[in-house]
């Protein structure tokens, strides 16, 4: 009989306690959701900041300069003059493919 009377006192706690609860509860899930927020912020700077970076213009300069050798070297071919210097146009076309590989590599 000691095993009800002891269950009603727990019980009696329990409801007396509710309010505390409720609001321990309520604390726990306002700090998840505001710890939640910050990481969602900080996340989206660090993509904001990576779609600006170095490594984007870096790759866009290079592929710059690929197609300015690539227009070289066809402009070269199309027109098949002799250029007035030392260089031979086709000397001048391998050193376009030269350059031309040497920045592929580089990728």
């Amino acid at each position: 009989m000691n095993t009800p009377k002891t269950e009603q006192t727990i019980m009696e706690k329990v409801k007396n306690a509710s309010w505390a609860i409720v609001l321990f509860m309520a604390f726990i899930v306002m700090y998840q959701s505001c710890s939640t927020s910050k990481k969602l912020a900080s996340m989206k700077a660090k993509l904001d900041n990576s779609l600006d970076s170095l490594a984007t213009k870096k790759e866009l300069s290079k592929e710059i300069r690929l197609e300015g050798l690539r227009t070289s070297k066809r402009m070269l071919y199309d027109n098949n003059a002799i250029i007035r210097t030392t260089v031979r146009p086709d000397d001048r076309m391998n050193q376009y493919d030269e350059e031309i590989k040497k920045i592929e590599s580089e990728k």
